[in-house]
């Protein structure tokens, strides 16, 4: 959920917060032999300011692996407004295909006291352009818009809505649809690499925090991402235990209905770890 971001970035931000620098590697499998794997290291730049880089790699059945980084940047305007920009490139592959661009999101957040609860909007932005050069050199353009909407009680109850769109998106003739992970553009709740000309996504997810018994959070999410060749349902199911001081792990099982009798499943696992 974005409220956990949210509280990450706020002890990175502050002075006197527990953390100054954080770390996280994670590790997804699934169908047709997918694997990826990144880690990811964020330190605060200064009292308002968190910039970091990311590396993430990922193999498909008969491709080579494709490697990428992302240089993420969060800044709180005021109290209550937080920008982000992540540019990211791929790396070159043995046929040419790479791939850049950029996403920007700018958050606001509203604490109501007397309801005990507080309301978090985001809006994204984002680019990319892929060389396709393994199928005939083409090239796809793509931009994408992202709304999202959580609502959180009582520290207890967490839900979001996500709405994305891809703005024009190109069809590429060729068998290669995508390079860059769709990820980079939107927010979809699925593991899975997507090879296809994406037109939107709608989502929903639900959290439940343990506290106090358990410093922990159950969580499920659906989504619908509508694409060209195949429209997808997909269906998250997860639990995140914080232990050691701010420490955490995360499992994730994801089920991807495609709707052409051929469901996959997915898994990720993550680990992430404070320093001060």
């Amino acid at each position: 959920m974005r409220s956990a971001l949210a509280a990450l970035l706020f002890l990175l931000l502050t002075p006197a917060g527990y953390a100054s620098k954080w770390g996280e590697a994670d590790l997804w499998t699934g169908s047709n032999n997918f694997l990826r794997s990144g880690i990811s290291f964020l330190a605060n730049v200064s009292t308002r300011c968190v910039a970091g880089i990311n590396y993430s790699a990922y193999k498909l059945d008969k491709r080579e692996s494709v490697r990428s980084f992302r240089l993420p940047f969060n800044a709180f305007v005021g109290r209550k407004a937080m920008f982000t920009v992540k540019p990211f490139y791929y790396l070159e592959d043995d046929n040419g295909s790479s791939a850049y661009g950029a996403r920007a999101s700018l958050s606001y957040l509203y604490h109501n006291a007397s309801k005990e609860s507080s309301t978090s909007l985001n809006f994204s932005a984002a680019f990319e352009k892929q060389e396709l050069s393994e199928y005939a050199g083409e090239s796809s353009d793509n931009q994408a818009v992202e709304f999202q909407l959580e609502e959180n009680f009582y520290d207890e109850f967490f839900i979001l809505f996500t709405a994305s769109s891809l703005i024009n998106p190109e069809n590429p003739s060729g068998a290669q649809k995508r390079y860059a992970e769709i990820s980079d553009l939107i927010s979809p709740n699925a593991f899975a690499f997507i090879n296809d000309t994406v037109y939107d996504n709608f989502g929903f997810q639900f959290a439940r925090s343990l506290k106090p018994d358990y410093d922990s959070y159950v969580y499920a999410g659906a989504d619908r991402m509508n694409c060209r060749i195949l429209d997808y349902n997909s269906y998250v199911f997860g639990l995140r235990v914080n232990f050691f001081e701010k420490n955490f792990f995360n499992f994730s099982y994801n089920y991807l209905d495609n709707k052409n009798n051929r469901d996959r499943s997915y898994y990720k696992m993550s680990l992430g770890v404070f320093f001060k």
